[in-house]
């Protein structure tokens, strides 16, 4: 999950340069450099999983179950985790509020060339998944520390930990939401060519 969460970040500051500092892209930007910042964040995501695995009391037949209570004591993994979301979900909303800002003002309604709507609808839509995927599993273990750290009574303790459970099934969706939104998105810029020059050929 992290992993995505990263990578996603990632594309989308990629994303950020090209359009709005194309000169310094040139220089950034390679299949080389893209190649080690990948392997940068799977590699943290490796370590910072078998990290995690020191905390357990016992075997968990569930994900944060079995959990010692040193790991509730010591903020560092709940610090860590929520740091790795909201600082990707503030680097993807600001990217993300630029590239639109920038693409709607290079759009001129006399030309259709122009024309950046579908590349709007991009950015939007990942933006979109992101928050809705990732922001219910960070807040509820959030919620689930403070449970654990007796500011929230133990009542609701069972009720949270089933939160987490289906928030983090729900945050997995995004690897399924991801491919398909590429799918969809690369089928429509293939199928725009097309079209303009079945017209181009008809009206000629």
């Amino acid at each position: 999950m992290y992993g995505s969460i990263l990578i996603s970040a990632c594309i989308c500051v990629d994303r950020y340069i090209a359009i709005r500092h194309p000169f310094l892209a040139i220089s950034l930007r390679s299949t080389k450099k893209a190649a080690i910042v990948c392997s940068i964040v799977c590699v943290g995501v490796w370590a910072g999983t078998s990290f995690t695995y020191q905390f357990y009391d016992n075997t968990p037949t569930t994900c944060f179950y079995g959990f010692s209570n040193k790991i509730w004591q010591n903020p560092a993994v709940l610090v860590t985790l929520e740091t790795a979301f909201f600082g990707s979900l503030i680097a993807m909303i600001f990217c993300t509020v630029q590239i639109i800002i920038y693409l709607k003002r290079s759009r001129r309604p006399d030309d259709p060339l122009t024309d950046t709507s579908k590349s709007v609808k991009i950015a939007m839509a990942n933006l979109a998944t992101f928050v809705v995927c990732f922001t219910p599993f960070h807040v509820m273990f959030f919620l689930y520390y403070l449970v654990k750290k007796g500011v929230i009574t133990s009542n609701h303790q069972q009720i949270i930990r089933s939160f987490v459970q289906i928030s983090l099934c729900w945050a997995n969706l995004n690897c399924c939401l991801d491919a398909i939104c590429y799918y969809l998105v690369l089928k429509e810029f293939l199928k725009s060519p097309r079209q303009g020059s079945q017209k181009t050929i008809n009206v000629s």
